[in-house]
């Protein structure tokens, strides 16, 4: 994978972020006793999105890091981070669609996302260690 691919993954993980965020936020904002999770997945979207915004500069100027930084970081990790994020928001994205957002929060869906939180806990979880990877890696380029 090349650096112009690892770039459109970050564009894609950022578009899938962008859309969880939104519709989560519309739905906390509709919701006043929405489920305890729904804050936490804008959270850690969120610090995902600011992580990427950083790293972004980066990506698309490559030239502008030190070879001994660029060396430290292989191409791999990259996209090992990237797929596990792409795949981690797409399933999350997924989950957050059956639930229907967009319509009153009803007490089947409150009973579906109950039996949900375990799979969404495990999903954040899984997108916060991406993070933690790619805060890494900014760290290694800014250092």
């Amino acid at each position: 994978m090349d650096p112009l691919s690892i770039i459109a993954a970050v564009t894609g993980i950022l578009a899938a972020a962008a859309k969880i965020t939104n519709s989560l936020t519309a739905f906390l904002d509709r919701e006043r006793k929405a489920p305890k999770t729904a804050r936490s997945i804008v959270a850690e979207v969120t610090e995902l999105r600011i992580c990427l915004a950083q790293l972004s500069p980066f990506l698309h100027d490559t030239e502008a890091v030190p070879q001994s930084r660029r060396a430290a970081i292989s191409v791999e990790s990259a996209v090992v981070i990237s797929t596990s994020c792409v795949m981690n928001l797409s399933d999350l994205e997924k989950m957050l669609d059956s639930f229907k957002l967009n319509e009153p929060l009803s007490k089947i869906m409150k009973l579906r996302w109950a039996r949900q939180e375990q799979k969404i806990n495990t999903l954040v979880s899984r997108i916060r260690e991406s993070r933690n990877s790619l805060n890494l890696i900014l760290t290694i380029l800014t250092w």
